[in-house]
């Protein structure tokens, strides 16, 4: 829900409150969109191959975690984002842009919830599946899977409508 809270509205936030460029904003959205989108992939592969599930998914949620705490920071910690521009000044383009230690700090946090993406979207669904027998509980094991979907679409249309205005 975090996750989605956020990506929607990312290429404002860096124009209006990080003082990027439209083109510039817009280029890092793309990328921050782009490996989110393929970080699931990695994210299997990792926990298949190596990790395991519970290990892949612990260390996505931590990732994610810190990458919204980072996220936050950036938006609350007045050294962590660069000064306030008006409207005209934007206009004119001569608002101050962030220091290197704030583009730093951004850039790890939207690392971080790539990570978070990762290693949290490929393993929760079949570790909660885990938790059935399947020759015993196959009505509990169906009833997992709608509700999963139910609740994660729920999670989506919050965070892109309510959370978004928030």
């Amino acid at each position: 829900m975090a996750f989605s809270a956020f990506s929607q509205p990312i290429t404002n936030y860096l124009i209006k409150h990080y003082n990027m460029k439209a083109n510039g904003a817009t280029d890092l959205a793309n990328i921050f969109s782009g490996t989110s989108s393929f970080s699931p992939v990695v994210g299997a592969f990792v926990a298949d191959a190596f990790c395991g599930r519970f290990r892949t998914l612990l260390f996505g949620t931590i990732a994610g975690f810190l990458g919204m705490v980072a996220i936050t920071l950036t938006a609350t910690i007045r050294q962590l984002k660069p000064p306030s521009c008006g409207v005209l000044a934007r206009q004119a383009g001569t608002c101050a842009g962030a220091s290197g230690l704030q583009r730093a700090v951004m850039y790890v946090a939207m690392g971080l919830l790539v990570v978070g993406m990762g290693g949290t979207s490929p393993t929760s669904l079949p570790f909660g599946a885990d938790q059935f027998d399947e020759r015993r509980h196959k009505e509990g094991l169906r009833r997992y899977y709608g509700g999963y979907y139910v609740f994660t679409m729920m999670a989506t249309f919050l965070a892109l409508t309510v959370i978004a205005y928030v």
